[in-house]
């Protein structure tokens, strides 16, 4: 194991990563409001081409808050090739067709959002974002960038202390400085 961390309420559990890479993937699942469970390393029975038994180990599995169970695989794009290229979709089709997942992701480093990393490491000693954000906010006069309809920061105003903020739609900088 190269990383955990806790999750979940009281004394929680904890999460273990095999690289830096599901370290993030991790911390950005569990940062999710609608994450209620997050296992690492969940076995998955599939068959094979040939018909033979494998066993194929999903990075994470995140039961949302709808009882949807979501698995993924985390893979440096640099290693999605070969083998595992070939047979991830066959893995990916007999674990949603077996009922026990609603779907199968599959995270690379491209696919992490850096707002949404930020926020997760903001949030992961079990405090939301916004709840920091307000907390700096109080004590502080808060500046929020000006941004276009695709969420690009069109003028900073002034220096300070900075945050990514990730909305659904876009993300944002706020910034703010002490009083």
């Amino acid at each position: 194991m190269s990383g955990f961390f806790v999750f979940g309420d009281g004394e929680g559990r904890i999460v273990g990563s095999e690289s830096h890479l599901e370290f993030n993937v991790a911390l950005c699942l569990s940062a999710h409001s609608d994450t209620c469970d997050l296992h690492e390393q969940v076995p998955f029975g599939w068959q094979d081409a040939d018909g033979k038994q494998r066993t194929h180990y999903f990075d994470f599995v995140v039961t949302k808050a709808d009882g949807k169970r979501i698995a993924y695989s985390v893979k440096p794009l640099a290693l999605f090739r070969g083998t595992f290229a070939e047979t991830i979709p066959q893995i990916a089709e007999q674990a949603k067709n077996s009922g026990h997942y609603a779907d199968v992701g599959l995270f690379t480093e491209e696919d992490l959002d850096p707002a949404m990393l930020f926020n997760a490491n903001g949030s992961s000693a079990g405090v939301p974002v916004e709840t920091v954000l307000a907390t700096k906010t109080a004590n502080s006069l808060f500046v929020v960038d000006e941004i276009d309809k695709t969420g690009a920061v069109m003028e900073a105003k002034g220096g300070g202390t900075s945050v990514m903020v990730s909305l659904p739609c876009f993300s944002l900088i706020a910034v703010w400085r002490e009083r």
